[in-house]
């Protein structure tokens, strides 16, 4: 059993119960990091390691499966979209393959000072991101976009520069109707924001049917989606203008995330 800073959590005590289980119960102070490694190659004794060859494959936050990012070298719990807030109990248990372990990153104190000045940055209505930075030794910048009251990772850029003022440039591949909001984050130090930056597209708003006949949701145009289950289980997701709904479940109520909307919706 370890203690943990309380910089993350006040009273926070950090439990292995087996060989591939971390549990972690306390009151929340912070928001919560984890660095999450590879796992190694000979480790992919299942189909889900195929899937997924980052070490974390689930986490349970008070009992519900949470459904934001994990797939990726680093990434936050956001307790805002699972109504947990700043002094509430929780019990976090993350499920990891063999192994390899997630490590907690500790927030305030362990991140470097970054030389790294943001001096402007514009998001313009059909994607385009740019940024000017000064005193620049940072290499790489992660990309996230606020969809459906998240923040995803949509793009990556490693690229060094020696500059006194170094520009960048990234496109967001897909846009959303209404107000899109993206960030510009330092790659391996998951909490340090350099900027954000919001802008109202002109796309249209999308609407969506369900044909019975042919089994399948259309949308009015294409779009990000992904379909869960209300045990928050995934069942599909992509980019299209269609879902294919011949082996999903009807009759049984089903969550819609696409464009920047959330619909609940059954299958007939």
């Amino acid at each position: 059993m370890e203690r943990l800073l309380t910089s993350l959590f006040l009273f926070l005590t950090l439990y292995s119960h087996s060989q591939n289980t971390l549990e972690l119960k306390g009151e929340l102070d912070k928001s919560l990091y984890f660095q999450n490694p590879f796992a190694p190659p000979q480790t992919a004794d299942s189909v889900e390691y195929n899937k997924n060859r980052f070490c974390t494959d689930s986490i349970l936050v008070n009992g519900k499966k949470y459904t934001g990012n994990i797939n990726n070298s680093a990434f936050e719990l956001v307790f805002d979209s699972l109504h947990i807030h700043k002094g509430d109990s929780v019990n976090i248990v993350l499920f990891h393959k063999k192994g390899c372990k997630p490590r907690v990153l500790v927030t305030g104190g362990c991140l470097p000072p970054t030389t790294c000045k943001v001096l402007k940055y514009n998001l313009s209505k059909n994607g385009e991101l740019t940024w000017t930075t000064a005193q620049n030794k940072i290499e790489s910048f992660i990309i996230e976009q606020c969809q459906w009251n998240s923040w995803r990772k949509v793009g990556e850029i490693n690229e060094r520069k020696r500059c006194d003022t170094c520009e960048y440039s990234y496109k967001i591949p897909n846009m959303h109707s209404g107000e899109n909001k993206i960030r510009i984050k330092v790659l391996y130090w998951s909490d340090l924001v350099l900027c954000e930056v919001s802008v109202k597209s002109d796309l249209p708003k999308i609407s969506y049917s369900y044909q019975k006949a042919a089994d399948k949701i259309i949308f009015s145009s294409n779009t990000s989606f992904e379909l869960f289950d209300m045990f928050g289980n995934s069942l599909q997701h992509g980019y299209s203008n269609e879902i294919i709904c011949t082996d999903l479940p009807k009759r049984k109520r089903l969550m819609l995330f696409f464009d920047n909307q959330v619909k609940e919706i059954k299958l007939k």
